[in-house]
């Protein structure tokens, strides 16, 4: 995981910021538990989460409309900038409406969408098949057959969104940001029209947020360093 250039510029993302103190990133193993959390300006990554990546990514059963590059890569660069985005809200007492884990997801997705230039489409879609498998599928087309099963009660009862509904924001902010460029995985997911139609305010919704809440933070010689010409951070400005 430390020398995939997606764990790279994911860091290189915060290191941009002006925090108050080190964040560290640590990878382990976790003795069986395929997670991830941020605790303390320390973010722990399980060994055992980025096996169950790979293993995704090799899967006979991955779908062709996913590249095993983007199952890694965006499943990478996801977890990293999820859980980093936390000690960012932390750091800065970000004031959120709404619970802190859709944040998180939203800072995660802007930072994918805006800083991989033309390796984001590929990324996207491999965290969208990251929730497809956390909800026990595998494509698309088995969609309907999970929602005839009766709902587990515990999966609403925790601090993230379902997987499915995770699945589908991304998918949607994805294609708020550019509906050309991801307007297959739009039409493959079966996003809802009433829900797509609203795609690009949604993330216009998240680009203010971070260009109001966090942008004043943004070290502007550090981040040049961190991603010069043509990537820039020009979009974090009001």
């Amino acid at each position: 995981i430390r020398n995939d250039p997606a764990f790279a510029r994911s860091l290189a993302f915060f290191a941009a910021f002006n925090l108050p103190r080190s964040l560290t990133f640590v990878t382990r193993s976790c003795e069986g538990r395929e997670g991830a959390w941020y605790f303390d300006f320390k973010v722990t990554i399980c060994y055992e989460y980025v096996q169950n990546l790979l293993n995704g990514a090799a899967s006979e059963q991955r779908p062709a409309w996913v590249s095993a590059e983007g199952a890694v890569r965006g499943g990478i660069a996801d977890v990293v900038l999820h859980e980093g985005a936390h000690a960012l809200f932390e750091a800065f007492r970000t004031p959120l409406l709404g619970k802190e884990e859709d944040g998180a997801d939203m800072v995660s997705t802007f930072a994918i969408l805006n800083l991989f230039g033309a390796d984001a489409p590929a990324m996207v879609r491999g965290v969208a098949y990251s929730y497809l498998v956390d909800a026990q599928a595998r494509n698309f087309s088995d969609l309907p057959m999970l929602q005839a099963r009766a709902p587990v009660s515990r999966a609403y009862g925790g601090a993230h969104s379902t997987a499915l509904q995770r699945m589908f924001s991304i998918v949607c902010h994805a294609s708020g940001f550019d509906g050309p460029a991801y307007a297959e995985l739009v039409t493959a997911s079966d996003l809802p029209r009433w829900r797509a139609s609203g795609c690009e305010d949604e993330y216009k919704q998240i680009a203010h947020a971070v260009a109001s809440l966090l942008g004043p933070r943004l070290d502007r010689e550090r981040a040049a360093v961190a991603f010069p010409s043509p990537v820039s951070y020009t979009h974090l400005t009001l």
